[in-house]
């Protein structure tokens, strides 16, 4: 195993990812500021990074926020030649923004607020990556085509979800917006996020937290996943020359997730989950796929989840053994991709959160606890498990780790007690963390099954949120926070 050496270059900054105090009672609630930031690897050279300063108003009922923005350009040595700031209450909502780099070019996707309880309009803002000027908004999907409104609890976007997806070939990403029951607005763009369809369909059992998977492929074809009770659903969207959808249940057992994953022809839809047998909890996962220029959905294959791994993680109170309950908890934060080896792989977070009340000066806290890796090897499925026992706050309720796909494993970042890195694998995990005991921790998972895990920053600190973004082909850049400061450094390969 390649010895993985972080090398610390301090960039310290104020850490905001907390709740500002503010006066108890006061009216319109307590104002806050969170910060998150990103850094990519942009067309014509070099890098730009954007930082998101999330301001609001907690309130009692809905919380008014907005997204301020501060863009940085660095040269390929990472050094900083330019900074913008940008961004206001009356131009970026707070609860969706993407920043990416597709077609060539640097975009950056948000709610555009129209009022509190109309929602907003997405919008594309493409940025030069060598000046950062920004162009003038350009609307995607407007809130007068998709008519979705926030409702009663909602200010500037708060009840919306906004998913999207990129194409195999990168050629092709769509984006849907959803707030209540079953009404959704769903768009599919080219290489300059020019609009190739566009549709506003009505599907009774679609509910915006039960929405669970958003693929398209090549060809500008979007399918669905989501469930409804414990029924799995997948729905295909096409253009033909006029907009169709058809709906293609997960049939013969109950599911908690409905996972899709096109492959790199288009023409093919892997689907995964977990799946209920008589019990409430998982007993183990199904695949299946869909053909999408036939409409078909092949036979699905369910595989029982090892006894030893449901013993496993019943001692970190995961799972249960009991006959009524015996199984796996039901899991929603996955991420299901390819990899280096084009084969389709599953890595499942289990956690769990705990929200104050609206009056509270204290962040939701999110404990995290193990991770579950399922590559669907032809041979059958290989399970890997990385226990670990994380807490970060602001009720980012999944990603509580950084994957990067390598050649010949997975490489998984993430923070752990260091009494649990002394352990076993196979041992119970300690059911708390010191903070003056964290320690940013590298798991190699690989193809095989195979699990060894490395510190890689040993002095103490916690994370808001895990995160780390490729600076180069053979490091990365990652924020840590030590004692209420925020440093960033890259940890090299």
């Amino acid at each position: 195993m390649r010895k993985i050496i972080a090398t610390l270059y301090f960039c310290i900054y104020l850490a905001f990812g907390y709740a500002q105090p503010g006066k108890k009672g006061m009216p319109g609630g307590e104002p806050y500021t969170f910060e998150s930031s990103q850094v990519l690897e942009v067309p014509g050279g070099g890098f730009v990074g954007l930082r998101t300063i999330q301001k609001g108003r907690a309130m009692t009922t809905y919380s008014s926020r907005w997204n301020e923005y501060v863009l940085y350009r660095y040269n390929s040595n990472m050094v900083k030649e330019k900074e913008v700031e940008f961004g206001s209450k009356k131009e970026f909502g707070a609860y969706y923004s993407e920043f990416f780099v597709f077609g060539g070019k640097l975009w950056l996707v948000n709610l555009l607020p129209v009022d509190d309880f109309k929602g907003g309009s997405l919008v594309a803002i493409e940025i030069n990556p060598q000046t950062l000027e920004l162009s003038e908004p350009r609307v995607l999907i407007s809130a007068e085509e998709h008519q979705l409104k926030s409702g009663a609890v909602g200010a500037r976007g708060y009840t919306f979800n906004v998913h999207s997806s990129i194409s195999p070939d990168r050629q092709r990403i769509s984006f849907m917006i959803i707030n209540h029951k079953s009404k959704f607005s769903i768009g599919v763009f080219d290489g300059g996020l020019e609009r190739k369809w566009y549709q506003n369909p009505e599907l009774d059992k679609l509910d915006r937290n039960w929405m669970q998977s958003l693929v398209v492929n090549n060809a500008g074809e979007v399918a669905l996943g989501y469930t409804h009770r414990n029924d799995g659903y997948v729905t295909i969207l096409k253009e033909k020359p006029n907009p169709t959808w058809c709906d293609m249940p997960v049939k013969d057992m109950g599911v908690n997730m409905v996972g899709l994953l096109v492959d790199e022809a288009g023409s093919k839809i892997h689907i995964t989950g977990g799946y209920v047998d008589g019990s409430y909890n998982c007993v183990g996962i199904y695949q299946g796929s869909i053909n999408m220029q036939t409409g078909t959905m092949d036979p699905f294959t369910k595989h029982k989840f090892p006894e030893r791994l449901v013993e496993q993680l019943a001692d970190d109170d995961l799972a249960s053994t009991k006959d009524r309950k015996y199984g796996v908890n039901r899991f929603w934060g996955t991420q299901f991709f390819y990899t280096a080896d084009k084969v389709p792989d599953l890595l499942i977070e289990f956690n769990e959160g705990a929200t104050p009340s609206a009056n509270s000066r204290t962040p939701a806290m999110v404990h995290s606890r193990n991770l579950l890796n399922v590559r669907f090897a032809s041979d059958g499925l290989v399970f890997t498990r990385v226990p670990k026992y994380t807490i970060f706050t602001m009720g980012d309720f999944s990603r509580g780790y950084h994957l990067q796909i390598e050649a010949d494993r997975l490489l998984v970042l993430y923070y752990d007690s260091e009494d649990n890195l002394k352990q076993d694998v196979t041992s119970q995990k300690a059911k708390y963390v010191r903070i003056d005991k964290t320690r940013l921790v590298a798991a190699l998972i690989g193809y095989d099954g195979s699990l060894t895990r490395q510190p890689i920053y040993g002095e103490p600190y916690t994370s808001r949120r895990t995160r780390a973004e490729q600076v180069s082909m053979s490091s990365y850049q990652i924020p840590v926070c030590n004692y209420g400061v925020e440093a960033c450094f890259p940890v090299k390969r």
